[in-house]
């Protein structure tokens, strides 16, 4: 099914049925803040403890509405946009400001919506967001649940993700990748996020291929991979490897053992040391194990986030 209306209203439409459909009992809301960009968009669900939920690198919040829709009897939930995905406002990343970037945006969410400190469930490139934040926010951050791989332990990434970061090779790939259909969309969750895609429903694929098109989101995102990644790896201003074990916060790891991105493998490596960490290992998922069929990453994420 290709879109043929405007991106950034079909994106509205499939994100607002897509909440329907896992009854989600949520709204779409927008604040203002000053900086980074003037208009941020969140979907808010429950009540209770609050937790903030950071996405990944291409992907927008709407990507966790079926695991809100599982934590919304326990957790006050805010996912929001990153500046410059979903309907948040477009952000140009400009080369060694990602870390205060991160610190920025979430101060300038978190004081838009009014918390001092929120539990943090984070996927990929934003669990690397989660890092930064709680290294220089200590305080505002209580838990942290890192579900699939995380961004930002170490320099090696896939030989695709290093050209994305290169000026003019990643705007052909950018081409040549573009989804065009809801099809499109699913082979490549198939071979990038889920290792099973029954459970993704048409609105989903709707919803990741709209934003995929809205114009301005698609710079955005290439400025992001051309100041974070490149042909050595990943920028030295994104490990947070060293300075993650120093963490004190109760620490989560929920990773599938077919993660396209990393073996779970590094985050036992990284986590070893530590104290305050639970490592689980889902057999035969992928890096997005919450969209997987039969799976238990909201019951493990509540009993964590629960525990006193």
């Amino acid at each position: 099914m290709a879109i043929e209306e405007d991106p950034r209203a079909r994106f509205e439409h499939a994100q607002e049925q897509l909440m329907e459909h896992h009854g989600l009992d949520g709204t779409s809301r927008f604040v203002t803040t000053e900086q980074p960009v003037e208009r941020m968009h969140y979907l808010h669900a429950g009540e209770g403890r609050p937790v903030l939920l950071l996405h990944g690198v291409a992907s927008p919040a709407a990507l966790f509405v079926p695991l809100m829709a599982e934590l919304q009897e326990a957790f006050e939930l805010y996912a929001v946009d990153r500046p410059g995905r979903g309907l948040s406002d477009p952000y140009r990343h400009r080369k060694g400001e990602i870390r205060h970037f991160t610190v920025e945006f979430i101060d300038a969410f978190l004081d838009a919506i009014g918390h001092e400190q929120v539990d943090i469930i984070a996927s990929s490139f934003g669990g690397f967001q989660a890092i930064a934040y709680a290294l220089e926010r200590p305080d505002r951050v209580g838990k942290l649940s890192f579900v699939g791989s995380t961004a930002g332990l170490t320099k090696d990434i896939a030989i695709p993700m290093r050209l994305l970061g290169v000026k003019v090779i990643n705007r052909l790939m950018f081409r040549l990748t573009r989804a065009s259909s809801t099809d499109d969309v699913l082979t490549s969750m198939e071979r990038l996020n889920v290792e099973d895609g029954s459970a993704l429903s048409e609105w989903m694929l709707i919803c990741i291929l709209a934003g995929s098109q809205i114009p301005e989101q698609h710079r955005s995102l290439r400025s992001l991979f051309e100041t974070t990644s490149g042909i050595r790896g990943v920028s030295k201003h994104m490990i947070v490897r060293d300075e993650f074990t120093t963490l004190s916060h109760p620490i989560q790891f929920i990773w599938g053992s077919e993660d396209y991105f990393y073996d779970p493998q590094l985050g036992r490596s990284v986590t070893a040391s530590m104290e305050n960490v639970e490592f689980h290992e889902l057999e035969g998922l992928g890096h997005t194990p919450w969209l997987e069929p039969e799976n238990d990453v909201a019951a493990r994420i509540e009993a964590f986030l629960s525990q006193s």
